[in-house]
């Protein structure tokens, strides 16, 4: 393989890479200069037959949204090029050029090209391409020239404001702040201004931008906030500046992307790149993309692989066919490329040809063998690809050479689909004509007409009519070709579908009707068409959702009104009970709502769970829609089947000026619900202190409890709510409440670890011993819930630190059975029993070794906790070890003098646990420290009969090894072997065998 050589390839090709620059970096608005950039295209490009007049005229149309100052000249060049050579265009490329460019160009007959080409154009004119900010006295026309003395004036009026952002679409994006056009303009005299004097922040979008303006000073500012990324790239690669393009690959490592390359034109960068890299097939596939057919043969002759492809599959002959380069894709397939490589998607070049509307590629394609009928993973044909693209003339090439008109995918989504979704009128009629179906319908049964309809495209639902297509044609779902005119707003194609037959009280499978798709669409116009021609506007779907709740859902104000004056019923309901007025009130819809009470909605309608539209309003804090309805007579202390009234709503919302308004109305400040949850409950349980504050001052009993016995203040503690809390106690509630199971608000704050509540309760009298009807003090409850804080306080304030349960279990033995070292640490330096026991006898040290809390168990018997103490079966703290599989703690407890060979009121030792638990490891550590291994409790039953009992095999063999009795026998003569065929322990049965077990029943 040959080396490129950089230079001979920058010599070949100087005349291309000086009019890609002079178009991507023009500064000039003389005519002079304007001519020579024209002339240099002409004679260098365009009469050489280097470059098409369409390719040059993509080039300007590409390059001038980044270099926006220079527009005027991009026009005069554009207007010269197309009124010399009057090229005809693709669809794409009208789609993809700027509307401004193509702007009183008129044709070589006169004709305007916007009316030429109306249909491809429209799209591209909604843009706005007013250039009023560049020839007007703006801060906008200040940045562009960079003009300091005029930017400074429009910054010092009253109506400045330093965040405004400008909307355009000339800009590559938008909008943009000022300081973002400031670097991409390269006006570094504002640019310092808006630094120094308003703290303007610096954006990514400035950094990319300060590469298109140039000027080093902004690019240096910029560098000190944001780190260079690709898109950094991109923007200098697109300023024809090579210079940026180095300075990123060598001081930030950034990869030039080719793609970028190709894309906008910059031969010197992909030269460069080139240059660093060994893989010369990688830029093979993209040098296509420049459409010099010379470039693709240097690479051949050079040792570039023909059919090479990029990591998406691509080859270059794909490439060749996206960009139209016909004379290159005639070199290639001379050199033997493949037409019909696929890509990693599937797609052929055929369908790159296809999809981009290059015809002449196609045919060269097909001439050559290419399959028309190649489909890509998803069963997408070549035929799809030119019918979604409006590639009417390769669709007639195509079908011309055999290919499919009844294609469909994978989806089932055929040509005609393809066609009809993307609104391409000539292509669906030329497919029909074809005999096309008009009538298919995809997998999920969405016909061509639906696909007509979504898309607004009313010509061509009118040809499909024409030809047959079913105008009540319904999906799987039931989803009919009006439903979707409706969901769309296509007003036009619903007449036309209604003029032709169309039910326009068609409903789906979920009773939806067309009326209610109009109604939440907020299609007015649709709606009253649909009612003009019978659409029954009381229709309701399956849950009996009526189409004036949808209208009242979507806040479609104008259809609620037409319904309700052709008849809509004003109180209807849905299966739930759910009004309109609900809906109305849930949605904040307040014209809506007022327009439904005027025509006779019942303002106290409740829907089936007793909840009133004025708890809707409450709920979702509609305050002027909850004033409305208690000024027509809405009850203001309705309640819900719970009991819930409309205060509680407003509690529970935090809606405090629709709780104001209700107490002024009369609401119940002391309402309960049918639990006794007071509205109070409410505010201080969602921590709503205004509410809580509102409530209390209008006579809201602040010792409230619900029917648990629970108040107010265990609410507020409950869920932190300190304000609340300490507005409570201010207002008198009693710290020292207790619900009916004698848990107090100090239990609640401690339990939920409420640190600020506690200490305010203490310094307010709370009983830091209080109890409840269990025996649990306060002190248990920080010890549960790890409370650290809040048990130093409570110490501090004399909570009792031996304090015991009606059981017994001390606060130390809750510490050791969370494993809260800390708060087990706090107990004993301030007096804590470490030897406490609880009604069973059980020590505290049984429980830090029953949790496996290794580090309590550690600290207790360093305080002195006895390490063989026993519960009042005699189970000691180990046998809690082997129990529950604590090997760490069993081991600590021996070398700190636990009894190896302790056993419990019934004989059991601590070997028989760790045998029975299948402790394998705390087992094997027993006997290395003097346990028993024949030991036997009160029946007879050996520590073997334990293991092979519980099937531990592992256990038992270790048991044998060391000495344990393989015939021993209980009090009854069970031996082991008989445990082990009894739990069907084969393999234990067998080594019992092997080491002189007696098989002989005796």
């Amino acid at each position: 393989m040959k080396k490129v050589n950089y230079e001979e390839l920058m010599d070949l090709y100087k005349d291309f890479n000086y009019v890609y620059d002079s178009l991507y970096k023009l500064k000039t608005f003389s005519e002079e200069g304007i001519n020579k950039i024209y002339l240099d295209i002409k004679n260098l490009m365009l009469e050489t037959k280097h470059e098409s007049p369409n390719q040059i005229l993509t080039i300007i149309a590409t390059a001038m949204p980044f270099n926006v100052k220079y527009i005027k000249p991009y026009k005069e060049i554009f207007k010269m090029i197309y009124t010399e050579y009057h090229p005809i265009f693709t669809r794409k490329e009208i789609q993809s050029t700027p509307y401004i460019l193509w702007a009183d160009l008129q044709d070589e007959n006169g004709v305007l090209l916007s009316t030429r080409y109306s249909s491809e154009i429209e799209a591209n004119k909604t843009k706005d391409y007013s250039l009023n900010f560049i020839e007007e006295n703006t801060i906008y026309r200040a940045i562009i020239y960079d003009d300091k003395f005029s930017f400074i004036i429009f910054t010092e009026t009253d109506s400045f404001d330093m965040n405004q952002m400008f909307q355009s679409d000339l800009y590559p994006s938008s909008p943009n702040s000022l300081l973002e056009l400031c670097c991409y303009h390269g006006a570094v005299n504002c640019f310092k201004l808006l630094i120094s004097k308003f703290d303007s922040i610096i954006t990514p979008k400035c950094l990319y931008y300060s590469f298109l303006g140039g000027n080093p000073d902004i690019i240096h500012e910029c560098l000190l906030y944001e780190i260079p990324d690709e898109k950094c790239m991109k923007y200098a690669i697109i300023s024809h500046n090579i210079d940026f393009v180095t300075f990123l690959m060598n001081e930030f490592a950034l990869e030039i992307d080719l793609n970028y390359c190709t894309l906008y034109h910059n031969f010197q960068a992909f030269l460069v790149y080139l240059d660093q890299s060994k893989y010369i097939n990688k830029f093979f596939i993209y040098s296509a993309s420049f459409c010099i057919p010379s470039l693709c043969e240097y690479f051949l002759s050079h040792g570039a692989f023909i059919d090479s492809k990029t990591q998406s599959g691509e080859t270059v002959l794909h490439f060749a066919a996206r960009f139209n380069c016909i004379e290159t894709g005639e070199i290639l397939i001379s050199y033997g490329a493949d037409v019909n490589a696929k890509d990693k998607n599937g797609r052929s070049v055929l369908h790159e040809a296809a999809r981009n509307n290059t015809k002449e590629i196609a045919e060269l394609l097909i001439s050559h063998g290419a399959d028309v009928s190649a489909r890509d993973k998803n069963g997408w044909s070549v035929l799809h690809s030119a019918a979604r693209s409006n590639s009417k003339e390769i669709a007639e090439f195509l079908i011309s050479h055999g290919a499919d008109v009844s294609a469909r995918d994978k989806n089932g989504w055929s040509v005609l689909h393809a066609a009809a979704k993307a609104n391409n009128k000539e292509t669906v009629e030329f497919l029909i004509l074809h005999d096309a179906n008009v009538n298919a319908k995809n997998n999920d049964g969405w016909s061509v007409l639906h696909s007509a309809a979504g898309s607004n495209s009313k010509e061509i639902a009118e040809f499909l009519i024409l030809h047959g297509a079913d105008v009540n044609s319904k999906d799987k779902n039931g989803w009919s070709v009006l439903h979707s005119a409706a969901d769309s707003n296509s007003k036009e194609i619903a007449e036309l579908l209604i003029s032709h037959g169309a039910d326009v009280n068609s409903k789906d499978n979920d009773g939806w009707s067309v009326l209610h798709s109009a109604a939440d669409s907020n299609s007015k116009e649709i709606a009253e068409l649909l009612i003009s021609h019978g659409a029954d506007v009381n229709s309701k779907d399956n849950d009996g959702w009526s189409v004036l709740h949808s209208a009242a859902r979507s806040n479609s104000k104008e259809i609620a009104e037409f319904l309700i004056s052709h008849g809509a019923d004003v109180n209807s309901k849905n299966n739930d009970g759910w009004s309109v007025l609900h809906f109305a009130a849930d949605s904040n819809s307040k014209e809506i709502a007022e327009f439904l009470i005027s025509h006779g909605a019942d303002v106290n309608s409740k829907n089936n769970d007793g909840w009133s539209v004025l708890h809707s309003a409450a709920r979702s804090n509609s305050k002027e829609i909850a004033e409305f309805l208690i000024s027509h007579g809405a009850d203001v202390n309705s309640k819900n089947n719970d009991g819930w009234s409309v205060l509680h709503s407003a509690a529970g919302s935090n809606s405090k000026e629709i709780a104001e308004f209700l107490i002024s109305h009369g609401a119940d400040v002391n309402s309960k619900d049918n639990d006794g949850w007071s509205v109070l409950y409410i505010a201080a349980r969602n921590n709503s202190k205004e509410i809580a504050e509102f409530l209390i001052s209008h006579g809201a009993d602040v010792n409230s409890k619900n029917n648990d016995g629970w108040s107010v203040l265990h609410s507020a503690a409950g869920s932190n709510s300190k304000e609340i809390a300490e507005f409570l106690i201010l207002h008198g509630a009693d710290v020292n409440s207790k619900d009916n199971d004698g848990w107090s608000v100090l239990h609640s704050a401690a339990r939920s670890n409420s640190k600020e509540i506690a200490e305010f309760l203490i310094l307010h009298g709370a009983d830091v011993n209080s109890k409840d009807k269990n025996g649990w003090s306060v002190l248990h409850s920080a010890a549960r819930s790890n409370s650290k804080e809040i048990a130093e306080f409570l110490i501090l304030h004399g909570a009792d630190v031996n304090s015991k349960d009606n059981d017994g279990w001390s606060v130390l033995h809750f510490a050791a059975d969370s494993n809260s070292k800390e708060i087990a640490e706090l107990l004993i330096s301030h007096g804590a029993d470490v030897n406490s026991k609880n009604n069973d006898g059980w020590s505290v040290l049984h429980f830090a070794a029953g949790s496996n809390s290794k580090e309590i168990a550690e600290f207790l018997i360093l305080h002195g906790a006895d390490v063989n103490s026993k519960d009042n079966d005699g189970w000691s703290v180990l046998h809690s070890a082997a129990d529950s599989n604590s090997k760490e703690i069993a081991e600590f407890l021996i070398s700190h003098g636990a009894d190896v060979n302790s056993k419990n009121n019934d004989g059991w030792s601590v070997l028989h646990f760790a045998a029975d638990s299948n402790s394998k490891e705390i087992a094997e550590f027993l006997i290395s420290h003097g346990a028993d291994v024949n030991s036997k409790n009160n029946d007879g039953w050996s520590v073997l009969h334990s293991a092979a009992d519980s099937n531990s095999k592992e256990i038992a063999e270790f048991l044998i090894l060391h000495g344990a009795d393989v015939n021993s026998k209980d009090k009854n003569g069970w031996s082991v072997l008989h445990s082990a065929a009894d739990s069907n322990s084969k393999e234990i049965a067998k080594f019992l065998i092997l080491h002189g077990a007696c098989t002989v029943n005796k």
